[in-house]
């Protein structure tokens, strides 16, 4: 099954040119397309589906004028659940993995560079939290002389005099006027231009950083455990281009690898509809609700399909569809982040959404809505199935 977002980024591409870090990395947008803040323009027809899909999200980027890139905070992964429940805290706190294994050797192509990138900034896998459904990741860029060197995320390599300094969330740093150049060099130092990358299978990364007072550069990456396996290895592509060097020709380039032990298990919690049938105003139909809950999360799957007649169906209303969980009592089930795959056979959908651990009830109500035209569609009674 070919991900609705790969499809779509063939679309973008061929209708403007869209990095390809931007696309990869576009993936905070959703939470404010699902919530409707985000409005389509009549001279953007193709940005529909941006709801959808990690890689159509770049259309929100340019509508809301954010970044998919976002500032942390600088302490622990532990932060990262700070507004979960007392129990999620505790199970995160007991994953927390702090002597991440990571070779020194290095790649063995980088000894051909005339200089190494530990001559800039040195790499490492500080902490990690790794579930049966999400992986944590916080990763260290450390200057070889903080005095001379300031640690720059590539995606601003071409905004330096313009971004301000405090767009690197430097403790105690507020925004100020000072572009990121003149900060660097009001300090005496030289801007050096990172680029960090962790492939994996996920369809979505999210990367948020943030600079300690030493000057180190701390992201913080995450993405879906697709894999499910025990052990799990993953490599670390690292990229340092020296001061006033070209990102094109001048890039160190180097990697490592590291492992992460997933120590959890997950459960699978099925939902059945009450009525098979068109959802009302729509040529929908919503198969099923599956949710896979661990330790940390819940990822819960929406599966339907389309029952219409037109052959192009997804540039049509029901396309722009998306679903929203509620109680019985009208209390919605918040997700924070997710995406839409689509069958081979192009009328299946999965729609794949994160939600905080919670005690699911017996029954869901799913609603279909136009976030972007801001209507309601129908609704259908999903009930839980005993295992």
């Amino acid at each position: 099954m070919k991900s609705y977002n790969d499809k779509l980024n063939d679309i973008l591409k061929e209708q403007a040119d869209i990095p390809d870090i931007v696309l990869n990395k576009a993936n905070q947008a959703f939470h404010e397309i699902r919530q409707g803040n985000v409005k389509r323009t009549k001279q953007a027809k193709w940005q529909k589906r941006s709801f959808q899909t990690a890689a159509a999200s770049i259309a929100a980027l340019f509508l809301i004028g954010t970044t998919a890139y976002a500032a942390t905070e600088h302490f622990s992964l532990l932060s990262k659940f700070k507004d979960e429940s007392p129990s999620v805290q505790k199970q995160a706190a007991a994953l927390l993995e702090t002597n991440v294994t990571q070779p020194s050797a290095k790649n063995p192509e980088s000894a051909l560079s005339p200089a190494s990138q530990e001559a800039f900034a040195s790499f490492r896998v500080k902490e990690a939290i790794c579930d049966k459904t999400k992986i944590f990741i916080a990763l260290e860029a450390k200057p070889s002389d903080p005095d001379k060197y300031l640690l720059i995320p590539s995606e601003y390599a071409g905004e330096l005099d313009t971004l301000d300094i405090s767009n690197l969330d430097i403790q105690g740093i507020k925004a100020s006027g000072v572009s990121i150049r003149e900060y660097a060099k009001d300090h005496g130092k030289e801007c050096v231009i990172l680029s960090v990358g962790i492939p994996s299978k996920a369809d979505c990364q999210t990367y948020e950083y943030a600079m300690d007072p030493d000057g180190t550069l701390c992201y913080t990456i995450s993405f879906e455990n697709v894999e499910r396996t025990k052990e799990l290895t993953f490599v670390c592509n690292t990229g340092v281009c020296p001061p006033n060097g070209s990102l094109d020709t001048d890039m160190i380039k180097d990697s490592f690898t590291f492992t992460l032990d997933d120590k959890t298990d997950s459960e699978t919690i099925p939902y059945v509809p009450e009525t098979v049938e068109k959802i009302a105003g729509t040529d929908l139909i919503l198969d099923g609700v599956t949710f896979e809950k661990s330790a940390l999360g819940m990822i819960g799957s929406v599966k339907y399909h389309y029952a219409g007649n037109h052959t192009d169906w997804l540039k049509t209303k029901d396309g722009d569809i998306c679903f929203f969980l509620y109680d019985e009592n009208g209390k919605e089930l918040t997700g924070t982040e997710g995406g839409t795959d689509i069958g081979d056979d192009g009328i299946t959908m999965t729609q794949r959404w994160r939600y905080s651990a919670t005690e699911l009830p017996d029954t869901l109500v799913v609603k279909a809505k136009d976030v972007f035209e801001k209507i309601e569609y129908g609704e259908v009674k999903v009930k839980l199935q005993k295992q």
